[in-house]
């Protein structure tokens, strides 16, 4: 019935002539800096579009459209300083290099990362807000190393000022830096975890990346890509709906394309507790459901009919009156997350142990195997990322077993998610309201913690909302790309570190200018912040006014969601033709993965018909046309913003 599906491990290229030589280097200084200013750039521009215009956001989607305007940007000014001075053109693993660091720090700026971080730490001081309650203990927890006092906050608040005067940096000189320091000891502990993985997902599985797939090919010395007219024929119809919906939002009688189709949800249930199916106009979403392999396009629309059928039976078995929010979708998902990143360890494991048995090699065989870090590194980055994470949750007052299940939690779903991206490519990977702040006393119940802990986990979840824009699978897509542009991965990890680091302080200093000038709460800044902040608040609250035991029907749920992960992974090891993917099952939960239902469907019925029919250069010629629609999307997203920032305008498209 079903073809084979198109193997997730790249095949193994041929040894060239030189592969003896060493390695050019990849983090020269000149591509450091450059990524490094370019990054701190992008990230200001991705608070611009979220924080101040609130318009489309790039980095809600697994590959930011403004990442990718600037390696188109970078590459096509190197191709001119090739022709003219080739000696100071940058190499290809250099554009590279520079492309990932500006993805990083755009995605520290991100509005589900930590744009609304400096927004949710002053909220309660804000009068007449909900959240006021918690300023007196918000105030004794932070200050005064991670929060100035409320007189200096007060500013914040009545706008017509700026961060760059004496007074305002030296109240926020210490706590912008404790809180970028806290963000970079995340950034050593993924680092450390990628390093230790990527001799196994690099080398020996060949794992593909499919979302870099077009910045590689952006950075190619050839010109044929450019010239295939299939390219350009793509890009066209991708660009255009969204310059027709810009030019009609400024100009009324320019016609209107919609991006958005609803389907009206049945009149009778139990079909209306299905809910509504809509479609998105997000060719993103088309390209990469073509380049990722043909099992993993099929199993992403069986699993998102799937979820919406499971709200169907429970409503029919009269469960989803009674329960409310049965059959727990989003702990299913969040158990098929853990589930991945527990065969990502255990599919690793004999790679881990001959690590660790040989954890003091020397930098020369670390140098012939092209690694990014010894292990004796590695590790070293673990432990000290680790320990120094406990010394700053201890200081937020949360427990030692708090803060561990806490962080435990955090990076098993980013392993996950790493793992994700790393063998199949989806276009978003949207984990709503289920990070550990969440999950925690939600399933645990929040008896089992302090008011301490409580707290201290509604700090942290600013950058725990979503996941739709996190650093980690970043940090491993640079690993592969510079890998497959035969440059060394020797300083790439200290690279990609500077890069969010700047990009937190860019984030950090760029909300407190913005809330400076204008003010929180003012209509100079379209973000629904009171929308975005009071959530998490009102959950606080009900944590401490209706303490709860731990839930065990939703424990349930996140067993059978970890459960169904390793069966259907145990399937798929051991039959070819098995149809559904693991990682489908987690990954198509959510707004955007609905959103692609019908361009799922349809990609995975063109590439079964071209496989099954068709010859391999009909394949690549269709491989180069939804190449196009990627490209294509970004370019529009980037116009949308442009014209948002531009025009003075809050554009949301529809």
């Amino acid at each position: 019935m079903f073809s084979p599906a198109l193997p997730t491990k790249a095949p193994a290229q041929p040894r060239a002539k030189d592969e003896e030589k060493p390695f050019p280097l990849a983090a020269t200084p000149r591509a450091v800096v450059l990524g490094m200013a370019l990054g701190g750039a992008n990230a200001f521009w991705v608070l611009q579009c979220g924080l101040r215009w609130w318009t489309v956001d790039p980095t809600i989607v697994s590959l930011f459209a403004n990442a990718v305007v600037t390696l188109l940007g970078v590459a096509g000014i190197n191709a001119w300083l090739r022709k003219r001075w080739p000696q100071r053109a940058l190499r290809r693993g250099e554009l590279l290099l520079i492309f990932s660091m500006v993805s990083i720090a755009s995605a520290m700026a991100g509005v589900f990362s930590f744009q609304l971080l400096v927004p949710f730490l002053i909220f309660p001081f804000q009068s007449g807000s909900i959240a006021q309650q918690w300023a007196q203990p918000l105030s004794s927890a932070l200050s005064p190393a991670l929060l100035p006092g409320q007189a200096d906050i007060r500013g914040l608040f009545e706008g017509g000022s700026t961060l760059f005067l004496s007074a305002h940096l030296r109240a926020w000189a210490w706590p912008m830096a404790c809180w970028s320091g806290f963000i970079g000891l995340l950034l050593l502990i993924m680092v450390g975890l990628n390093a230790l993985l990527w001799p196994r997902w690099g080398p020996q599985e060949r794992l593909t990346f499919p979302v870099v797939e077009l910045p590689f090919q952006i950075t190619a010395s050839k010109v044929e890509f450019w010239r295939h007219p299939l390219l350009w024929i793509a890009t066209g119809l991708a660009v255009f709906p969204t310059l027709l919906s810009v030019l009609h939002f400024f100009f009324p009688s320019v016609p209107r394309f919609p991006l958005t189709f609803w389907l009206g949800p049945a009149a009778n249930m139990p079909w209306r507790a299905g809910g509504r199916l809509f479609l998105l106009w997000r060719p993103l979403a088309f390209g990469l459901a073509f380049i990722m392999p043909l099992q993993m396009s099929f199993s992403l629309w069986i699993f998102i009919l799937w979820w919406h059928l499971q709200r169907v039976l429970a409503a029919a078995l009269g469960l989803y009156i009674v329960e409310g929010e049965f059959p727990y979708i989003n702990e299913q998902a969040l158990g098929g997350y853990l589930g991945l990143a527990i065969l990502a360890v255990w599919t690793g494991r004999r790679q881990l142990l001959a690590l660790l048995r040989f954890w003091g090699e020397k930098a020369k065989n670390r140098g012939e195997h092209n690694l990014p870090l010894s292990p004796l590194l590695a590790c070293g980055l673990l432990v000290a990322g680790c320990a120094g994470l406990v010394v700053f949750c201890r200081r937020l007052g949360m427990s030692y077993l708090a803060l561990g299940a806490f962080f435990v939690f955090y990076f098993a779903i980013v392993l996950g998610i790493t793992r994700i991206r790393a063998q199949v490519g989806p276009p978003s990977h949207e984990l709503g309201l289920s990070g550990p702040d969440q999950m925690l006393p939600t399933l645990l119940g929040s008896l089992t913690f302090s008011r301490s802990d409580l707290l201290g986990f509604s700090l942290l979840s600013p950058f725990n909302q979503t996941y739709l824009s996190h650093p980690m699978p970043h940090q491993m897509e640079a690993f592969s790309l510079c890998e497959r542009a035969r440059a060394s991965l020797r300083g790439i990890p200290a690279a990609l570190i500077a890069a969010g680091v700047v990009g937190s302080l860019v984030t950090l200093a760029g909300s407190l200018h913005l809330l400076y000038k204008y003010g929180l709460g003012s209509a100079h800044l379209h973000a629904p912040l009171g929308a975005l902040l009071s959530p998490l608040y009102g959950r606080l609250s009900s944590w401490e006014t209706v303490p709860s035991l731990a839930h065990y029907s939703r424990l349930g749920a996140c067993g059978v969601g970890l459960g169904t992960v390793l069966f259907l992974a145990a399937f798929n090891s051991r039959f070819l033709a098995w149809p559904f993917h693991p990682a489908a099952y987690a990954v198509s939960n959510g707004f955007f993965a609905d959103a692609g239902l019908l361009g799922f469907f349809t990609c995975w019925l063109i590439k079964f018909l071209v496989l099954r029919f068709g010859t391999r250069s009909q394949y690549e010629k269709l491989r180069i046309l939804f190449l196009g629609f990627i490209l294509g999307d970004m370019m529009g997203m980037t116009f949308q913003t442009l014209a948002a920032v531009i025009g003075g305008l809050s554009i949301v498209l529809s």
